[in-house]
């Protein structure tokens, strides 16, 4: 559970990630387009900074691809191991079941045979000798 909710903001980060970069390029792209005489040096900048935010997100993709097959093994897991649960709990309901079922029969036989016995029977049976 909890590495799906790591999953659940990790993927949310990297989606807020790449808007606000996204946001950046459109920035700096709307600026280069109201300066046309920008420099050779500026120009260069700009395209190093592009590159850098382009690794940056090729590598927090990598990572979330990463974290995505991670996520799918231990998904895998969860499902068999909650399955391994659920069939056992419910053989223990089963076997608890069959083991009440008995009792009930036993007692309701006890129950037959004290009503079945007179007074007197009764108090030798439980014990209560006057």
């Amino acid at each position: 559970i909890y590495l799906r909710k790591g999953y659940k903001d990790l993927c949310k980060r990297f989606e807020e990630a790449l808007l606000s970069e996204q946001k950046a390029i459109q920035k700096a792209n709307n600026q280069q387009q109201r300066r046309p005489t920008i420099t050779t040096d500026t120009s260069t900048k700009n395209e190093i900074n592009l590159d850098l935010l382009e690794k940056r997100n090729r590598h927090a993709l990598k990572c979330v691809q990463i974290e995505t097959q991670l996520i799918y093994a231990n998904l895998e897991a969860f499902v068999y191991i909650l399955s391994s649960l659920g069939n056992s709990q419910c053989k223990g309901s089963s076997d608890l079941l069959n083991i009440w079922k008995s009792f009930a029969s036993k007692i309701s036989q006890l129950g037959q045979n004290y009503i079945n016995k007179s007074p007197i029977q009764r108090t030798h049976t439980i014990g209560l000798r006057k």
